[in-house]
């Protein structure tokens, strides 16, 4: 990893984090959970991935027709994006991420996983917190 895309990755984080913290949820940051994943040496995110023994022999993407594009971005980035925008909370980094992805593998705008394809379109922030925690919203009646 370079310190760009080490950047970019803590960058992505802090927007991760900050939906988290929306919903009143306090997530471990990005090094935190690679370490306790047991990918790397507890430390800075550049740390933790240049110093784990399984990641650091992996090599990246030769192609623009890899799962990081593919998949990562439609069905995790716009997801957290979607909901992100849902709750009134700007992820600047997410929504450039999403727009390059698309750009890149000739991607339709706006394809992917979305708070509306997840059918959480009309809940409101506590009722979308009420399903995460236990499959269902509370209804008020």
């Amino acid at each position: 990893m370079t310190p760009s895309v080490i950047r970019v990755m803590e960058q992505l984080d802090q927007e991760r984090l900050g939906i988290g913290k929306c919903f009143g949820l306090e997530l471990m940051t990005i090094a935190e959970l690679l370490h306790t994943s047991g990918y790397g040496p507890k430390g800075t995110t550049w740390e933790v991935l240049n110093g784990s023994r399984s990641l650091k022999p992996i090599k990246g993407p030769t192609s623009l027709q890899s799962r990081y594009l593919s998949e990562d971005i439609p069905f995790g980035l716009r997801t957290f994006a979607s909901i992100a925008d849902h709750i009134g909370l700007d992820t600047p980094v997410m929504d450039s991420m999403i727009t390059l992805g698309e750009i890149l593998v000739g991607g339709t705008p706006q394809s992917g996983r979305t708070i509306e394809t997840l059918g959480l379109g009309k809940l409101s922030k506590e009722e979308i917190m009420d399903f995460v925690l236990t499959g269902a919203p509370k209804v008020s009646v």
